[in-house]
């Protein structure tokens, strides 16, 4: 197991034969680094434009935001109500 980042760098550079590329998941690799979040913003503004753009990523992000509280909430108060049994 590698000690430090140059050594890790160093074990994956010997892996694969030399190249400095790594698998990321994509079929082709000229295909951009993009979430599926970025994904679905693109393809739902596309028809959007100037302020109206803006605000729906505002909105977007906002949204997102929300359900990840939510999400932490509804986890925090499992583990709550799991600790008050006790």
């Amino acid at each position: 197991m590698a000690g430090t980042v140059s050594e890790y760098l160093e074990q994956i550079y010997q892996k694969t034969g030399g190249s400095q590329c790594v698998y990321r998941g994509q079929a082709d690799a000229r295909w951009p680094l993009q979430s599926s979040a970025d994904r679905r913003i693109q393809s739902s503004i596309e028809n959007y434009g100037g302020i109206a753009k803006i605000l729906f990523l505002k909105v977007y992000h906002e949204n997102l935001l929300l359900d990840a509280c939510q999400k932490v909430s509804d986890i925090l108060g499992a583990v709550n109500l799991q600790t008050s049994n006790y």
